[in-house]
């Protein structure tokens, strides 16, 4: 599971439980924007938004319209996905079926972004879990 939190154009991620040990691609579809970032371990993401509205986009729509993803190549084998289009799980399966990938995701996807805040902000302060 990623949660992430974004300060202004960087995004850092949050792994919960385990390190990322390889590049792995986070799609956020929400109500206000859209985003794909690719985590790789030791560099710094590359990430893509799409700051209109991200309601009614669609996956397929969203990844090679909004965020210009040109292959599904470009996304390796696993597919992690957050924000509220993703409570819907048949939007999760019909990724899963498009891309033929392993798609991931939290049981509150709508809520990573500001779990990843949560903890980012803990680790700007010095804490831990």
């Amino acid at each position: 599971m990623v949660a992430t939190a974004y300060e202004r154009h960087n995004a850092a991620p949050a792994v919960v439980g385990k390190e990322m040990q390889k590049r792995m691609p986070l799609v956020d579809i929400g109500g206000e924007d859209s985003k794909m970032i690719f985590f790789e371990p030791g560099r710094v993401p590359d990430m893509r938004m799409n700051g209109n509205c991200a309601g009614g986009t669609g996956a397929k729509n969203c990844l090679y319209k909004v965020l210009k993803l040109q292959s599904f190549d470009q996304l390796g084998e696993h597919i992690m996905v957050q924000g509220g289009t993703f409570r819907n799980h048949s939007v999760v399966r019909a990724l899963e079926i498009l891309t033929g990938k392993d798609v991931q995701f939290s049981p509150i996807p709508e809520l990573m972004g500001a779990y990843g805040c949560a903890l980012y902000a803990l680790r700007r302060k010095g804490g831990t879990l």
